[in-house]
């Protein structure tokens, strides 16, 4: 379910002292961190828009909604920052709520990183922040989403220039992993949730080309990127197209999978959405980490989705 390598790295980054606050508890990387973290129950608060208690398998943790007075008594020595309303929401709620609810979660995040006792932050922001004349996913309907995510990452900057604290963003373009709680939004687990069926649907007409990483091996990899210098890295991982994601399908399954895909290629461009910083190779290997590959990826995610009760989780 976990790259055992990655939490063995997120634990080695926290002390039995530290004091870990997770906002964004409830979503795709607060759960990851949170089946990830060792450290007594006492110790991690995780917060979300409203209370409720997550299950995942034989784990299950309390998630607690914001007040401010309980986050300061808490006293947090690291800040996970994983609390940002997804890009679909921009059609639902309009561009003027949208950018409303952001700005307002900017502000009490950076409230919170400026608390006393916050040695470190771990903000996850985007690829649609960075690169707007390449990434389709900044662009369009959804410029919102990436110029908010800019005004994130330079509020949280200023912030720790003003106050110590060490801070770490992790600008993710394309993930895996098994606790996505959208399954079906998001390439990597839709198409492998396909294939344990044994047919597979791509609706892309263009080559899609994406580099897939691991969730908890971002995460880890961005705990760990707090003893260095640099604020900043993407999310990396080796070029494919969407297509071939099938073939690792196939062989961690042990069958055959038929792929529909009409209308492939098309004349239009290329979809390229990743970096090609080397921001990720350098974090890695100052970790002396080793990330799971695509096959490792694969098998993370059916095996979990492979019991239909996860589905519904």
């Amino acid at each position: 379910m976990i790259n055992p390598r990655a939490a063995e790295l997120w634990n080695s980054c926290l002390s039995p002292s530290d004091r870990v606050l997770v906002l964004g508890g409830s979503g795709w990387f607060g759960r990851t961190a949170r089946v990830m973290t060792n450290l007594s129950s006492e110790n991690v608060m995780s917060v979300a828009s409203h209370k409720r208690h997550i299950h995942i398998n034989s784990f299950s943790y309390p998630v607690t909604d914001y007040n401010f007075d309980a986050i300061r008594a808490f006293a947090p020595t690291v800040v996970l920052d994983f609390w940002f309303p997804t890009r679909e929401k921009i059609e639902t709620r309009g561009d003027a709520q949208y950018q409303e609810e952001v700005l307002a979660i900017i502000n009490l995040t950076t409230k919170i990183a400026a608390l006393p006792s916050v040695c470190r932050v771990v903000s996850i922001s985007s690829g649609a922040s960075t690169s707007r004349d390449k990434n389709q996913e900044s662009g369009g309907r959804y410029a919102a989403y990436g110029n908010l995510k800019v005004r994130s990452e330079n509020a949280l900057y200023e912030a720790s220039e003003e106050h110590g604290f060490r801070l770490a963003i992790a600008r993710v373009y394309s993930v895996s992993g098994a606790l996505v709680t959208r399954p079906q939004s998001y390439a990597f687990s839709d198409l492998a949730i396909q294939a344990i069926t044994g047919r597979i649907t791509i609706h892309a007409k263009a080559r899609v080309l994406r580099r897939f990483v691991a969730v908890e091996d971002v995460l880890s990899v961005a705990l760990s990127n707090l003893q260095n210098e640099s604020k900043f890295l993407s999310s990396g991982g080796e070029v494919i197209e969407i297509g071939d994601l099938v073939a690792i399908f196939s062989e961690v399954l042990g069958a055959e999978i038929s792929v529909k895909r009409e209308g492939y290629p098309s004349v239009g461009p290329d979809d390229k959405y990743y970096s090609e910083d080397k921001t990720w190779e350098t974090a890695v290997e100052a970790a002396n980490f080793v990330p799971l590959d695509l096959r490792g990826q694969a098998k993370n995610v059916i095996d979990f989705f492979s019991d239909s009760r996860n589905l519904r989780s």
